[in-house]
């Protein structure tokens, strides 16, 4: 595994299979947010202009309404629903 470091200063574990020019073209667009508890990132079947790497605390993800999947630091969301947009050509 490589470390993605972000301009923000945080690291991220991701596969060695990725080009070091690949992560530094995805760091050098990441902007850091905060969420207050509870802020709903997406909402199922809303297109998504974004994705998130979760650095602290935990989003809970939930699909046709069955139980929350709790994903915490490091974990990707969202990149799924971008590609699909962007295959989609909207």
């Amino acid at each position: 595994m490589n470390p993605l470091a972000s301009p923000l200063g945080h690291s991220l574990a991701v596969s060695a299979d990725v080009p070091t020019e690949s992560l530094a073209r995805v760091a050098a667009v990441c902007v850091e947010a905060g969420y207050a508890a509870g802020e709903a990132l997406y909402r199922e079947n809303e297109a998504a202009d974004r994705m998130f790497v979760i650095l602290e605390g935990a989003a809970a993800v939930a699909r046709h309404g069955g139980r929350p999947l709790q994903l915490g630091p490091g974990k990707v969301l969202g990149a799924l629903a971008m590609l699909a947009r962007k295959a989609a050509g909207t």
